[in-house]
């Protein structure tokens, strides 16, 4: 269960409308299309959130939502494309009661010059090395 469940049960269903594809065999829900959606939803955000709303959308249509670390790598692959743009940095809160320190949240927001390009849809998970 996702806590802080931001997206009502419509607003899924509105999401999957525009990236789901429903002649595709594969239980899944392409991360870069998603990613998109939520950025013209939201303006910016920073990649775990991203990654939790994601993560709902999944659990609502009983998928399994991919690792954050492979949501990461579809992020550098959108972001070395020129799709997003970073848009500001967040400093960590030092008064959390947080054992470890906080890193800057980076901000992401979409390139507005390249909302419909067609690289969104070709964007694939690719192993370096």
């Amino acid at each position: 269960m996702i806590k802080n469940k931001k997206f009502a049960d419509e607003e899924i269903v509105d999401i999957l409308a525009r990236i789901e594809n429903p002649n595709s065999a594969s239980k899944s829900i392409a991360f870069p299309l998603f990613l998109r959606e939520y950025l013209l939803r939201e303006n910016e955000s920073y990649l775990y959130d991203i990654w939790l709303r994601y993560c709902e959308v999944c659990i609502f249509k009983q998928y399994h939502p991919i690792t954050y670390a492979t949501a990461y790598r579809y992020l550098r692959q959108v972001l070395q494309n020129g799709l997003i743009e970073k848009t500001r940095k967040e400093e960590p809160d030092m008064g959390s009661s947080n054992l470890r320190p906080s890193r800057k949240r980076q901000y992401y927001g979409l390139n507005q010059a390249r909302i419909d390009d067609p690289k969104w849809k070709s964007i694939t998970y690719q192993v370096s090395g």
